[in-house]
């Protein structure tokens, strides 16, 4: 067999990894193919293999056998690792596009997730070439594709936002990217920072909606206790969103827990129990200090209401 052949020179010729090499070919010959790609994924990372052609040669001499009984995801995983090692980047994307062929053409399903993941090493490649419009369609059409999937392996989101950051950083549009995931921590960590906090950083101004969110956040947090039942509309008039916007994104804050509440679609309104703690601004803080003070207005005037009719109660 030429693959455990291949293994077999490469022990002689690097008798430092002779028991790597005596794993690999012990897990080939009992065809354990899980636990083949496992002791292959920790081979490929040996800091010794990044440079040279070694990884190449290990694909084409000794994976490319078994690469049809493996995941594909790992596969592509493989290819990606590989294809860094060209020295030529439209040898790697001709080398990558032959491995999506191969994925096409196979009976395995599930294959959008390898394919994507290895698209966006094709955009990568591309952006070091310098053809940012070829990339911009690449990482639209690559998104489209996420958004439509589910259950996504990590590393194919990771590959997705880790190429588009490039791709940004590249056209100098340093903030959209690092606003986005700045976002998305503070929505959905519990010790990363507050929402308010976030917004007050020049960074998220870059995203609309968080503008948009700020306005929402703003608008529960400074009204009365008593008049917590909010009409649609007139969020959306502040916050210059049609109703049907105002409803998602209230749907979006309730889920990840930013409000609580009851929404009322017959009437258009929503019932706000309570708002996530955020930290106030200075023109937040002295309107919660005027509500303070027109609280102890009315308590004061309810007791002096109650020593005149009742001033033996009070007295007692």
């Amino acid at each position: 067999m030429a693959a455990l052949q291949y293994l077999v020179s490469q022990r002689s010729a690097q008798p430092e990894f002779a028991e790597w090499h005596n794993s690999l070919i012990d897990l080939h010959q009992r065809k354990l193919w899980h636990q083949l790609t496992l002791k292959l994924d920790q081979f490929v990372a040996l800091a010794i293999f990044q440079a040279g052609d070694t990884l190449m040669q290990l694909y084409h001499n000794f994976i490319t056998e078994f690469e049809t009984k493996i995941s594909v995801l790992k596969l592509a995983h493989f290819a990606v690792i590989v294809s860094r090692q060209y020295a030529e980047k439209e040898a790697a994307i001709g080398y990558l596009e032959g491995i999506i062929e191969k994925l096409r053409a196979s009976r395995e399903t599930r294959i959008e997730e390898p394919i994507l993941f290895i698209k966006m090493q094709i955009v990568a490649f591309r952006l070091e070439k310098g053809e940012q419009k070829e990339c911009k369609n690449l990482l639209d059409d690559g998104t489209t594709t996420l958004d439509s999937m589910t259950d996504i392996d990590p590393s194919v989101y990771a590959s997705n936002y880790w190429v588009s950051s490039q791709y940004h950083k590249s056209r100098q549009e340093f903030s959209e990217d690092l606003a986005l995931d700045l976002s998305l921590a503070a929505v959905l960590g519990d010790y990363i920072c507050g929402f308010e906090e976030l917004l007050a950083h020049p960074i998220i101004k870059s995203i609309l909606g968080t503008k948009v969110l700020e306005c929402v956040l703003n608008s529960l947090v400074l009204r009365p206790a008593e008049d917590r039942t909010i009409p649609l509309n007139i969020i959306a008039a502040r916050t210059k969103l049609s109703v049907e916007d105002v409803e998602l994104l209230l749907m979006k804050s309730l889920s990840v827990h930013l409000i609580e509440g009851i929404t009322d679609q017959v009437e258009a309104t929503i019932l706000v129990s309570r708002v996530r703690p955020i930290v106030l601004g200075i023109t937040q803080i002295e309107s919660l200090r005027d509500r303070l003070d027109n609280w102890v207005d009315k308590v004061h005037t309810a007791l002096l209401s109650v020593e005149s009719e009742t001033p033996e109660l009070v007295a007692s």
